[in-house]
C-alpha cells in the first residue's frame, strides 16, 4: 500500500496523514517539495506521505505505474489562510520557511503590515487553493472534507478507509483516539507547536479588508463555490457542533498509574493499538497489582522479540513497540538480531526517558539486562581466564569501529592489554560511558590477579601503559630481573 496525500497547505494533511499511518500500519515518508519521479520510484512497498502538488503528466503516470492511492484534503480557504499565518508565526525563526512569507504573516499591528496581508491575498494566495481544487476537478483522488474530520472524526475516517481499504469500526474508532492533538503533541517526531487545536470557523478572526478581496474579487468567488464554503458566518459547515463521543483511551483522565508512576503518553497509544477485546485483560488500566497488569506488562519482556539471540539483551514490550513504530530507529539499527539490537538498547537506555517522559522504572529492566550482557565475558575470547578482561561490550565497540580493528588487530592476544589500556584511558571518555561498564574491567586486574597475562608486543611500553597498570608492570620486570 502506498498512499499520497496531495492538498492546499494548512488543510489538515499531516493530521490525515497520521490517522492513515496509523490504520494501516505504514511508515511516513518525507517527500521534497518539488515533485521528481525519477527519486520517488524507490521508497517501497508501503509507505505513507504527502505533498504540495499540482498535478502534472508525470505525476499521475507514476502514480499509477506505482499503484499509488490518492488522498485530498479541502478546508474552509480563509481558515486555510489563518492556519498558514499562525504557522509561520510560530516558526518565523526556522530556516526552512522564506523570510518573503514571514514579512507577510507576521502582524505588528500596523496599516503596513495589514497592507502586506491584503496584497498576499489578492496576488498569490488562491494559486495555493488550487492545488486541492485541481486534484478534485481530475477526480482521481479520495476527496476528505477537513469540517468533517474536525466534526466527526470516526465518520469521515470510516468512510475514507472504506474507498482504500476496508476496516472495523472499531479499529477506526481506536485510531482517532491515538491520534488525539493531546497525545501527537507529546510523540518524539512530532512537532507541539505543529499541532494546533484546530477549529472551524476562526476566518471570522481576519479583518474585513481581506474577507472583502475573497468575498468580491476573482478567482475567489468561484474557488469558494466548487469547494462548497462561503463567508456567511451562519454557514452550516462552520456552525454545526462537534459530534460528542466516548473516548475508548482509559488514560483520558488519568495521569498516574495505582502506584504513583506517571502515565507516558506513548503508554496509552500502546493500550490503543490492542483490540478491545485483547486489551480487556488489563482493566484497570491503572492498575498495577499482579504480573498480568498494563504496568507489568509493558516491563515484560517482548512477546513480539523472537529474534533476540541467546545472551543478548531482551527488549521489553514498551521498547519494542516504540521500535515498531518508528521507522527512524529502524534504520538506524536494522538487525535486531546482530549488532543493531545493542545499538537500540544503549538508544532507548539514554534517550527514550526524555524523547517519552519515561519514569525511571520503564528503563530499569532494560538497562540491567543490557548490563548483564554488557560485562560478561566476551562470547568469542578464546582467552576468558586471561586478563585484562574483555567484556562483550568491549568486543561490541571493537566489531563496530574499524580504526580500532586497525590499531589493534589482535584484541584477544598480542594486543589485548594496548586495547584495553585505550578503553580506559581514552575510549570510555570519548564514548561518555558510565561507571557500570568501566568497573568490572579494573575489578578485573584484581579479582583475577592468578590469571596469566597473555604475551605483548615485543616494542617497549608507552609511559601511558605503564602508569595505567603499575602493579602489574611491576610483577613483570621483578620476575625479568
Amino acid at each position: 500500500m502506498r498512499i499520497l496525500v496531495v492538498s492546499t497547505p494548512k488543510t489538515g494533511n499531516m493530521w490525515v496523514r497520521t490517522l492513515l499511518a496509523r490504520l494501516y500500519g505504514l511508515p511516513i515518508l518525507e517527500l521534497p517539495s518539488a515533485f521528481s519521479p525519477e527519486k520517488e520510484n524507490n521508497l517501497g512497498k508501503r509507505w505513507i506521505a504527502h505533498g504540495h502538488y499540482l498535478p502534472s503528466c508525470k505525476l499521475l503516470e507514476w502514480a499509477k505505474r506505482n499503484q499509488v492511492i490518492l488522498v485530498t484534503v479541502i478546508r474552509h480557504p480563509a481558515d486555510a489562510l489563518v492556519s498558514l499565518q499562525r504557522y509561520i508565526q510560530a516558526y518565523q525563526d526556522d530556516a526552512s520557511v522564506a523570510p518573503e512569507l514571514v514579512k507577510v504573516m507576521v502582524d505588528h499591528g500596523d496599516e503596513a503590515s495589514l497592507d502586506r496581508l491584503v496584497a498576499f491575498v489578492e496576488g498569490s494566495f488562491y494559486c495555493d487553493l488550487s492545488i486541492s481544487i485541481s486534484w478534485m476537478r481530475l477526480g482521481v483522488s479520495h476527496i476528505v472534507r477537513y469540517e468533517d474530520l474536525w466534526r466527526d472524526p470516526v465518520t469521515a475516517l470510516y468512510r475514507l478507509a472504506a474507498h482504500i481499504e476496508e476496516t472495523t469500526l472499531e479499529k477506526v474508532e481506536r485510531v482517532v483516539d491515538q491520534c488525539a492533538l493531546k497525545l501527537l503533541r507529546t510523540i518524539p517526531g512530532n512537532d507541539r507547536k505543529f499541532f494546533r487545536k484546530g477549529d472551524v470557523g476562526q476566518w471570522k478572526e481576519l479583518p474585513e479588508q481581506v474577507l472583502r478581496v475573497m468575498r468580491e474579487t476573482p478567482p475567489y468567488p468561484e474557488q469558494f463555490r466548487f469547494l462548497g464554503y462561503s463567508l456567511d458566518p451562519d454557514d452550516p459547515l462552520i456552525v454545526a457542533p462537534r459530534q460528542p463521543r466516548r473516548s475508548l483511551n482509559p488514560f483520558e483522565e488519568v495521569t498516574q498509574f495505582e502506584n504513583g508512576v506517571p502515565v507516558p503518553a506513548i503508554a496509552a497509544i500502546i493500550f490503543l493499538s490492542y483490540k478491545t477485546s485483547e486489551a480487556r485483560r488489563w482493566l484497570p488500566a491503572q492498575g498495577t497489582r499482579g504480573s498480568d497488569s498494563f504496568f507489568n506488562w509493558l516491563n515484560a519482556r517482548d512477546e513480539r522479540d523472537a529474534a533476540c539471540p541467546t545472551g543478548y539483551p531482551h527488549l521489553t514490550n514498551l521498547a519494542g513497540f516504540i521500535y515498531r513504530s518508528r521507522s527512524d530507529l529502524q534504520g538506524a539499527f536494522p538487525d535486531l538480531d546482530g549488532l543493531g539490537r545493542i545499538g537500540f538498547v544503549q538508544w532507548f537506555i539514554t534517550t527514550a526517558s526524555s524523547e517519552y517522559a519515561l519514569d525511571d522504572v520503564f528503563i530499569q529492566t532494560v538497562r540491567k539486562d543490557f548490563l548483564d550482557w554488557a560485562n560478561a565475558p566476551a562470547q568469542a575470547d578464546p582467552f576468558p581466564q586471561n586478563v585484562p578482561l574483555i567484556t562483550n561490550y568491549l568486543s561490541y565497540l571493537y566489531h563496530l569501529r574499524r580504526d580500532l580493528q586497525k590499531t589493534f588487530p589482535d584484541i584477544w592476544a598480542r594486543n589485548r592489554m594496548d586495547f584495553v589500556n585505550w578503553f580506559l584511558l581514552t575510549g570510555r571518555l570519548e564514548l561518555e560511558l558510565t561507571r557500570d561498564l568501566v568497573v568490572p574491567i579494573v575489578l578485573s586486574w584484581t579479582q583475577s590477579a592468578s590469571s596469566p597475562v597473555l604475551e605483548q608486543t615485543s616494542r617497549k611500553p608507552s609511559r601511558r601503559s605503564l602508569f595505567s597498570f603499575p602493579l602489574q608492570r611491576r610483577k613483570q620486570r621483578k620476575g625479568q630481573s
